[in-house]
């Protein structure tokens, strides 16, 4: 018995690609070749190429693409088995590139063509990347939206607006807001700056705990609120939104902007915090 049959009995006995030998087609993938490592640990190379498409999950020190349910179906795999992918040095490197990751992030929907496939006994296997898709940007759309002023300029909430607002003012508890557009927590916010309720403007910024706070505290956020009070009035945020275009754009799920068209590129953020409400960004202006 020669080395290579050696292998074959040896994968038999696992359960291994059971009756596949060199030169086989599984799902259009050509088998080359069974080999064993240092460790006894077995593997399996295929020759082939596939479209697949599923999530990337990219951790601190390494890449793993996890194939969605029709993806399995055109890889060499038998069973219907679950596994992750991952790539070569190169490969993740390129893949960090492509998608602008800098930092521990999950990319969903991802579309890749790869080859060079390698099954191991485990559940992750390596293949290399021959094309990627390049992601799209996601699909927005800007709502137009106004705000309501009376006969002095002075902006006003209509109702129901102005009952939450009362309401918030009161008790301070985020489960008020829940249900509110951005738009709509952008008009609590300017509201407050008409009315200069400062406490209730603060409580309207998103405090969850892993979120950094320019002003920790309601003090300071006054004394920053004191010391900006010699701008001119053309020149605060209210004054520009009264005289201008309003439009809520909402990027994803959890981000979103007022663009205020008066000037190209002058937007102002929110964010869902952790419970799913809109809340509005920390230096909110863009």
């Amino acid at each position: 018995m020669n080395k290579q049959n050696g292998q074959e009995t040896a994968i038999a006995d696992k359960g291994f690609y059971p009756g596949l030998a060199d030169g086989a087609m599984l799902n259009n993938w050509k088998l080359n070749n069974f080999e064993k490592d240092s460790y006894g640990h077995l593997s399996a190379a295929f020759t082939g190429k596939a479209e697949v498409t599923g999530t990337l999950d990219f951790q601190e020190e390494i890449v793993y693409f996890l194939p969605d349910h029709d993806s399995l179906k055109v890889l060499p795999l038998m069973d219907g088995k679950n596994i992750k992918i991952t790539f070569n040095e190169t490969d993740q490197e390129k893949l960090k590139k492509v998608f602008g990751v800098t930092e521990p992030i999950t990319e969903e929907n991802a579309s890749l063509i790869i080859g060079g496939y390698r099954a191991g006994e485990g559940s992750v296997h390596q293949a290399e990347v021959l094309e990627v898709a390049t992601p799209k940007d996601p699909q927005v759309e800007a709502v137009p939206f106004q705000l309501a002023l009376n006969n002095n300029m002075e902006l006003v909430l209509r109702e129901p607006l102005n009952h939450v607002f009362k309401e918030f003012s009161l008790r301070g508890t985020d489960e008020i807001l829940r249900g509110l557009s951005p738009a709509e927590v952008f008009q609590l916010y300017l509201f407050a700056e008409e009315i200069e309720d400062y406490y209730t403007q603060y409580a309207l910024f998103n405090h969850d705990q892993d979120i950094g706070k320019p002003f920790p505290s309601l003090n300071h956020y006054l004394d920053a609120i004191n010391e900006s009070s010699s701008i001119p009035e053309k020149q605060t945020l209210l004054h520009r939104v009264k005289n201008a275009r309003l439009e809520e754009v909402i990027i994803d799920d959890s981000s979103a902007y007022i663009s205020i068209s008066e000037e190209d590129g002058f937007g102002f953020g929110l964010s869902k915090n952790r419970e799913g409400i809109w809340k509005v960004n920390w230096m909110p202006i863009q």
